[in-house]
């Protein structure tokens, strides 16, 4: 399990502009313009900053990303970085970090610019980013993104960009207990709270003061940064979480501070797939993590943002969308004798998996529920309305913990042929539930023929402090692995069939 923060934009201050364009003629870094950098970031910097060779459209940024506690203290929501960590791990910006927009980080493709120097300025006691954008198609293509016409507007307008990082962490410490917080559930309480904290507690205590002058924070060891993103900049620091347009539930309206790990949560904060990927050796797991990716950015273009009430889909998608689902309504996809498949766990079941996705046959939720439930009809109503309630999103809360994925998948179908009762079974299930184009396309066909009707979608945007119960959350990443299971079995149509795995949520 790993702990992802954002660090908001004047999380500290600086007492300057946290970026500022940094010119350079065709000679280098010389005369006015270096005298220039060398006032806000210091000689040593400037001395880094002119080694760097600029190409044709690279616009160089300077970006003060962020405060050491000795120089600063923590920052608004809560959070500290040591000297110590920032000295040995702010060159992972360069290793890892790209420049994005509103952290959608999950496909490098869709970047702006990349972090081409990072470092800790010691007499400052901050770190220090070097970041070249992409200020033509030239650069672009060279850098594997897309231009960043809104950053050079905003540069050419004057505009402030706001720049928030993003981190990696095995776990933060309460500096107050000691407490290591792998996640933020595992935050520590103060005693009126019913915990042992000695002070404030890290739940719901971030950065209140003691009488003495003492602040709750945690310290955040070993990180290892990511992401840099230009986002909206917000009127109040403390309701930094609410920035988002899909954000609009004011987490600060009762004085609770934001901190850097719920903000994550709020942004459905992923590490790019080039971390996730980091000491992988089997390639059926490596396949799966690609795989999750993928259907994790789908789910971002449908508009699905950690069941967050997404952006409203043009008229055309959304019509084709409705189209689809009436491919998987209830009327189109009765329930499957499950019968044939066995125990969860079993070879009967993984022989049975292996038959039902060579016909393309993916388990409705439904169906799904009543594989859990022993086919128990009572049970399995109860599990299916956990589990459709939690589906919205369920592929980018997998990649937010990265080390489910990792693990042994028990929906991994067997690659040996299965047992002929058993691919007879899945041919028969295939009309109804097999999730290959043609078929979808047929059952879609023969849904509006028979006027079925489209579900309603009259769920009202889910409160993020209490999306789902825990029991839900379980149920939909069984269900999602199960899904990644099944695609990692398919051959043909992957990119196709993958957008009908999603669709199908």
């Amino acid at each position: 399990m790993s702990l992802l923060k954002i660090i908001p934009p004047d999380s500290w201050d600086f007492g300057e502009r946290p970026a500022s364009l940094v010119k350079m003629s065709n000679r280098g870094l010389t005369g006015r313009d270096r005298s220039v950098l060398e006032k806000r970031a210091g000689s040593e910097f400037a001395d880094l900053a002119a080694q760097v060779k600029l190409a044709g459209g690279d616009v160089p940024l300077h970006v003060i990303a962020m405060g050491s506690t000795e120089g600063f203290g923590s920052n608004r929501n809560g959070d500290g970085w040591c000297e110590a960590s920032l000295k040995k791990y702010a060159n992972t910006f360069e290793k890892y970090a790209r420049w994005y927009r509103s952290h959608q980080n999950k496909n490098p493709e869709k970047s702006y610019g990349v972090v081409k120097l990072a470092h800790y300025n010691l007499p400052m006691r901050r770190v220090e980013l070097l970041v070249l954008l992409n200020g033509t198609k030239e650069a672009a293509d060279r850098n594997g993104g897309l231009v960043a016409d809104e950053e050079l507007s905003d540069l050419e307008s004057g505009k402030d960009i706001s720049a928030s990082m993003a981190a990696k962490l095995a776990f933060d410490i309460c500096v107050a207990c000691d407490n290591r917080a792998r996640t933020r559930k595992d935050y520590c309480k103060s005693a009126e709270e019913g915990g042992s904290c000695a002070r404030f507690g890290c739940a719901t205590g971030l950065t209140k003061v003691a009488d003495d002058g003492f602040v709750q924070y945690v310290d955040n060891p070993d990180p290892t940064f990511f992401d840099i993103s230009k986002v909206v900049r917000p009127a109040d620091p403390i309701a930094w979480g609410a920035a988002a347009d899909y954000l609009k539930k004011a987490a600060s309206r009762n004085g609770h501070v934001v901190g850097g790990a719920e903000l994550a949560e709020q942004y459905s904060l992923v590490p790019p797939l080039q971390m996730a990927l980091k000491g992988v050796t089997d390639e059926y797991t490596a396949n799966q993590i690609k795989l999750a990716y993928r259907l994790a950015e789908i789910e971002d273009g449908l508009g699905y943002i950690s069941s967050c009430a997404g952006p409203s889909l043009p008229r055309r998608e959304r019509q084709r969308s409705e189209a689809m689902a009436l491919a998987f309504h209830p009327a189109m996809q009765p329930a499957m004798d499950l019968a044939p498949l066995g125990k969860i766990g079993s070879r009967q079941f993984a022989s049975g998996l292996n038959a039902l996705a060579d016909q393309g046959v993916m388990l409705s939720p439904r169906d799904f529920a009543s594989l859990l439930a022993n086919n128990d009809a009572e049970k399995t109503a109860l599990l299916a309305d956990q589990l459709r309630g939690a589906l919205p999103g369920a592929f980018n809360r997998l990649l937010a913990n990265t080390d489910l994925v990792s693990q042994a998948n028990p929906f991994r179908p067997s690659r040996d042929l299965a047992p002929a009762i058993q691919r007879q079974w899945a041919q028969k299930c295939a009309a109804t539930h097999s999730i290959f184009p043609e078929r979808v396309q047929l059952r879609a066909a023969l849904a509006a023929i028979r006027d079925v009707e489209i579900p309603a979608n009259n769920a009202a945007p889910l409160d993020k402090s209490a999306l789902h119960t825990a029991a839900a959350i379980q149920l939909a990443d069984m269900y999602a692995l199960y899904k990644l299971a099944f695609l990692a079995q398919q051959d043909s149509n992957v990119t196709l069939t993958s957008e009908l795995v999603v669709r199908q949520n």
